[in-house]
């Protein structure tokens, strides 16, 4: 077995200007799908053509929701090289999970609450069934009922790392990254690909989607951050020496991902066997391309500094907007999207921008970034 030489790191890190692309591409591209998700859903006009574009839009847009999974753990081995910090997992608990349990409840009753007071019905908001109804979503989105469930695997992956980093740093990432990559293609490769062994109920509901919980679906993403933030010099090295075969394989997979998903012989997800490479691709030229650029644009800069409050947030934003349009009469179809899109990802920010100036903000509805200014990341040099 190839034996690994661990590079002796210093204690502090500079900030990663690449991170800051990769995350506002990233966040851009779950308001896009959350967006287009409604739009497509609420449109009257649709024919086969016109279903085939809007998902394969969707299906490739999907790769930005895994992408927080690396940007996460990559930033964890980078930034502390030699072990966790005291302190790690309160920290993440407070600015993680506090956040996603305010918003789970949050989401529980906002819609509930908010269509009875556009009907007028009054007495309803505080009817029994009301509440009963919004405390069975809390239970629900505090599963990972709601789009926010991607908290609850990105905190199972900080517990990971706090146990294992010892045993991580010193073992061969080429078997780890191997071993952990043919387990989450057999993983989804079940769900994709085979039917439920019984009709319960239980059975079912995690067939569909309970099974997207758990960290084994999502562990090659994983593994893979985490060496590549540990050895982050080498990571960039081989990812520059290899462009070519980076691109080709975006291109490659995200083709194979649309007709897949197309002739439905995978579901309309980022949890496929096919979104592991694409994915893992496109962050490859996601990387490139932040390497070439001089400057990251403000506006970029200002997405990743609101990212986590975006998506938290943006989902509630297009749903009242979707109701305003729909009082209003407006309607353009599938180009409703931009309206949402912007609408959304304008009023999260302002809101968590707003809600962060309370003491207690950044724990509803997550806490917002400083960077102002990214200059040109320092050039890598390849042997």
């Amino acid at each position: 077995m190839h034996k690994v030489h661990v590079i002796k790191q210093p204690k502090k890190r500079k900030y990663l200007n690449e991170i800051v692309f990769l995350r506002s591409i990233a966040c851009l591209c779950i308001a896009v799908v959350h967006s287009l998700h409604i739009a497509h859903t609420d449109t009257t006009f649709t024919n086969s053509h016109y279903d085939t574009l809007v998902d394969s839009i969707y299906v490739l847009f999907t790769f930005g929701t895994p992408t927080f999974i690396f940007i996460s753990m990559l930033l964890i081995s980078y930034s502390y090289p030699n072990g966790l910090p005291k302190g790690f997992l309160w920290r993440r608990f407070q600015l993680i999970l506090l956040p996603f349990i305010f918003m789970a409840i949050f989401y529980s009753a906002d819609m509930n609450i908010f269509n009875q007071l556009l009907a007028g019905n009054m007495t309803e908001v505080f009817s029994s069934a009301t509440w009963s109804t919004i405390l069975s979503n809390v239970i629900g989105n505090l599963m990972g009922g709601y789009h926010g469930y991607f908290i609850l695997i990105i905190f199972q992956f900080y517990i990971l790392a706090y146990f294992l980093y010892k045993f991580l740093s010193k073992s061969n990432p080429l078997v780890i990254i191997s071993t952990s990559l043919v387990i989450n293609v057999i993983y989804l490769a079940i769900f994709n690909f085979t039917e439920p062994p019984t009709d319960s109920e239980a059975i079912l509901y995690f067939w569909q989607t309970g099974h997207w919980i758990p960290f084994v679906g999502w562990i090659f993403y994983f593994s893979l951050a985490f060496y590549c933030g540990l050895y982050y010099k080498q990571f960039l090295k081989v990812l520059k020496n290899n462009s070519s075969l980076v691109v080709f394989s975006a291109m490659f997979f995200g083709g194979a991902t649309v007709l897949l998903t197309i002739y439905e012989v995978l579901p309309l997800s980022s949890k496929t066997v096919t979104m592991l490479f694409f994915t893992t691709a496109m962050i490859g030229v996601l990387y490139l391309i932040s390497l070439k650029i001089k400057r990251i644009p403000k506006i970029l800069v200002l997405i990743n500094n609101y990212s986590f409050s975006i998506y938290l947030l943006n989902t509630f934003y297009i749903n009242i907007t979707y109701t305003v349009l729909i009082l209003l009469k407006v309607d353009y179809g599938i180009f409703n999207v931009f309206i949402y899109f912007v609408v959304s990802t304008t009023a999260s920010i302002l809101t968590a921008h707003l809600i962060n100036k309370i003491p207690f903000g950044k724990y509803l509805v997550g806490r917002v970034n400083v960077v102002k200014s990214i200059e040109k990341p320092v050039p890598v040099e390849v042997n």
